[in-house]
């Protein structure tokens, strides 16, 4: 594809938004699956909750430019959602394997976050006002939801920690028993 110009530019990065919106909301319920804590499967609801929201926010602005945003891929999210899937199905410690895949979650969402931040920048500067509350919107849910996995990131990762420091040996038995 050529990019003439910024319209161009605009309208490729919006199709990659809706693929990974829609690979998103494939991929979550998968998760929900796979992990542990019950945080998380909340966060993980909000966010297929979200993700759906977004297609239909995303086909709303397609509707506003009259261009079709399908039949494109976001190779990035692809293949994170594909990683933390992976995830899921390995053996261990299930909250050290939630962390691992609450950090998926969050690169997903930071790129997720800076995708939406270049289209919303695009649409300012072509004077697209329409379309920039419904780019906003889903900006500040990317947000917010990427505060929501670093936080819960965190506490889990310093919850590990403490109930390792509390039970020495805790760490290599975990392995053992992983491995």
């Amino acid at each position: 594809m050529t990019f003439p110009n910024l319209s161009t530019l605009l309208i490729e990065r919006l199709r990659v938004l809706y693929a990974g919106e829609h690979q998103a909301a494939k991929a979550l319920p998968k998760l929900l699956d796979g992990v542990a804590s019950h945080e998380l499967k909340s966060l993980l609801e909000r966010s297929l909750k979200e993700a759906e929201e977004h297609i239909d926010t995303l086909e709303a602005v397609s509707a506003q430019l009259q261009e079709k945003l399908s039949g494109q891929r976001c190779r990035v999210i692809e293949q994170l959602l594909k990683e933390a899937v992976d995830l899921t199905e390995r053996r261990g410690d299930e909250r050290v394997i939630d962390v691992g895949i609450l950090g998926i979650l969050r690169a997903i969402s930071a790129h997720q976050r800076t995708s939406y931040e270049v289209a919303r920048d695009i649409a300012q500067v072509l004077e697209q006002q329409p379309m920039l509350p419904l780019i906003e919107q889903s900006l500040l849910d990317h947000n917010r939801s990427e505060q929501s996995w670093t936080v819960l990131c965190e506490d889990m990762i310093d919850s590990i920690h403490a109930a390792t420091k509390a039970h020495p040996g805790g760490e290599e038995a975990s392995r053992e028993a992983a491995g």
